[in-house]
């Protein structure tokens, strides 16, 4: 393959990584799980990062970066936001895209 093809698609050399959330979120009120996206949308534009997903009493989220790789940094403070708004038995997880 070659390398303008492979950057486009993003494979080899080009390929991201992304962070992954996935698991059950228990919390108190139905109108906790808004708040819980909220947090970790405003903690997702202060480092750059975009969500897509849905946060209930399932959790699934991908997170990527615009002209980066997700690090593991962005990973933890991910799962943190989370931890902090109810009782979670999150997976995160950073796996390459491509």
């Amino acid at each position: 393959m070659r390398k303008r093809l492979r950057k486009k698609l993003r494979r080899g050399e080009f390929a991201r990584t992304v962070c992954l959330l996935s698991g059950e979120l228990r919390v108190q009120t139905d109108d906790a799980y808004g708040l819980v996206f909220e947090a970790v949308v405003e903690l997702c534009e202060a480092r750059g990062l975009f969500a897509g997903g849905g946060i209930a009493s399932r959790v699934n989220l991908c997170v990527v970066a615009n002209n980066r790789d997700v690090t593991e940094h962005d990973r933890a403070a991910l799962l943190a936001c989370i931890q902090r708004m109810g009782e979670p038995n999150i997976v995160a997880s950073l796996v390459i895209d491509g």
